[in-house]
C-alpha cells in the first residue's frame, strides 16, 4: 500500500539539484570536521532516520556507524537505548536530544535534557550537535519525501 517509486533517486537529486545537495553535505561535513567523535554523530543520524522513517539513510549510517566503530549490537538497539546497557551517559544524552529535536512539539525544548548536556560537553560541542541532529533531520524529509 505505501510502497510508491521514488520521485528521484539520490544520485540523481546530487547530479539534477547540486547546490542543494552540496549546501547540506557542506553542513554535514562542518559538523564533521568539528566534532571528532564520529559513534556519537552516527548514533544522531541513525536514531533521527528511523524516528523520520527514512529507510535509505538508517541503511546508509547503519553501515557507517559500523565503519566508525559501533557494534552491530549497539547499533540494534539504538532504537530501545533508555532500555539498554550498552550507552553510556554522554551517548544517552545525544539520543534523548535527538529525539526531543527530531520531535519537535509544545514543550519544547526540554530544558531537562539541555542541562544535562551542558554537564557533559562544551558550548561548542552541544552547536555541533545540533547542527548534526538538524543536517539529518533535512537529509531525512528529502529522502522520505523524494522517495530515496
Amino acid at each position: 500500500m505505501f510502497d510508491h517509486e521514488p520521485l528521484i533517486s539520490n544520485p540523481e537529486f546530487r547530479r539534477e539539484f547540486p547546490d542543494i545537495f552540496k549546501g547540506l553535505g557542506d553542513m554535514n561535513d562542518g559538523t564533521k570536521a568539528l566534532f571528532t567523535d564520529k559513534q556519537l554523530t552516527e548514533l544522531i543520524k541513525i536514531r533521527a532516520s528511523q524516528i523520520n522513517g527514512c529507510a535509505y539513510c538508517v541503511g546508509v549510517h547503519n553501515k557507517v556507524g559500523l565503519n566508525a566503530g559501533l557494534t552491530q549490537e549497539k547499533i540494534d538497539q539504538i532504537a530501545v537505548w533508555r532500555d539498554s546497557r550498552h550507552f553510556d551517559l554522554r551517548e544517552k544524552i545525544v539520543l534523548a536530544l535527538t529525539e526531543d529535536l527530531t520531535r519537535i512539539h509544545s514543550n519544547f525544548p526540554n530544558h531537562e535534557i539541555m542541562e544535562e548536556a551542558k554537564k557533559h560537553f562544551t558550548k561548542n560541542e552541544i552547536i555541533l550537535i545540533v547542527t548534526a541532529i538538524a543536517n539529518i533531520n533535512a537529509w531525512n524529509r528529502l529522502g522520505v519525501g523524494l522517495g530515496f
